[in-house]
């Protein structure tokens, strides 16, 4: 999603590559898997919340959410990788990393240094500094 807010953020540059990010995740049907991960999963777990135990719902919520969690943020890192190679194949100027440390600043290093255990079963998004390191390592 490309708000108003980011759009004004950015430079063209930068905002070539979330157009390119967002054109990805289309191109990849990842809102297939985001409804399944947001509306499915959730609705599954309330139907089992009914018949089961609070122990046997939290024992399926937890792998439930890892997994989902998983899938999400590995949609993230394939929609930053394909952006770029999309822009690159077509000769625009962009600047993905310039744009992550821009929102970095913002939110503020807190945003990166999340608990670990919660961002492995809550986080749908990668902390800005892990998306900069994979970014750095792309070889176009």
């Amino acid at each position: 999603m490309i708000t108003s807010g980011i759009a004004n953020l950015c430079t063209k540059e930068e905002l070539n590559f979330v157009i390119a990010h967002e054109f990805a995740h289309h191109k990849e049907n990842h809102f297939l898997t985001t409804i399944i991960s947001k509306l499915a999963f959730p609705a599954l777990i309330s139907i089992v919340s009914i018949f089961t135990s609070s122990v046997v719902t939290a024992a399926i919520t937890m792998p439930v959410m890892a997994i989902s969690s998983f899938i999400l943020r590995r949609q993230e890192y394939e929609a930053d990788k394909i952006g770029c190679e999309l822009l690159r194949k077509a000769g625009i100027n962009y600047n993905a990393i310039s744009f992550f440390k821009k929102l970095e600043k913002i939110l503020g290093k807190n945003e990166s240094k999340m608990n670990k255990v919660i961002e492995f079963f809550v986080a749908d998004h990668p902390s800005l500094q892990k998306r900069i390191e994979k970014l750095s390592r792309l070889k176009f």
